[in-house]
């Protein structure tokens, strides 16, 4: 299911895990910070999307299908503002912690849950076309590193600080590294 339509199933008795294309407008600012985006997952900070709560429209999908869930693609810009409209190419101007924020509070917030299968992070490329997407070469790929090689969490409640300068705002804390997606590029 795409994000605009979750909640909307159509043949998901017909599978055994729900892909979901992730890309949940989270907030409008220029540059917020890991706990925020955090919070925006809950209460969404973007304008279109003023107040909702993504999370929860992921957690009734999961009950009312008895299916995991899978971010079957989700990836985010090395820009300001990535967090408004992630489904688009639109670029401001570098803002790599901006990327590496966002993909970890995907991460704490989803990593707690039992019906989360994972991620397939769009997109990983050495094309130099690709370069404003792709995490790979900015502090988004550090992240992910340490997320998953080092099994790195911040501690709940607690400012996590994560070698590439995000903070985090704890969360639900595990040691495994994640079921499907790993760091690996998306599909």
């Amino acid at each position: 299911q795409n994000w605009d339509v979750v909640g909307h199933p159509q043949f998901l008795a017909d599978v055994d895990v729900v892909g979901v294309s992730a890309y949940f407008p989270l907030d409008d600012g220029a540059d917020p910070s890991v706990s925020q985006l955090v919070a925006d997952w809950s209460n969404s900070h973007a304008s279109a999307y003023a107040g909702r709560n993504w999370v929860g429209d992921l957690t009734h999908l999961a009950n009312a299908t008895g299916k995991p869930i899978l971010f079957g693609e989700v990836g985010y810009m090395d820009s300001t503002y990535a967090g408004k409209q992630p489904f688009l190419n639109s670029f401001y101007s570098a803002d790599g912690q901006l990327q590496a924020n966002l993909y970890q509070a995907l991460l704490q917030t989803f990593s707690g849950y039992s019906w989360w299968m994972g991620v397939s992070w769009w997109e990983w490329s050495d094309n130099p076309a690709d370069t404003q997407r792709t995490p790979m070469g900015h502090p988004a790929e550090q992240l992910l590193q340490k997320w998953y090689a080092q099994g790195w969490r911040p501690a709940p409640g607690t400012a996590g600080a994560t070698g590439t300068g995000a903070s985090g705002a704890g969360g639900p804390t595990t040691t495994q590294a994640g079921t499907a997606g790993a760091a690996h590029g998306a599909s």
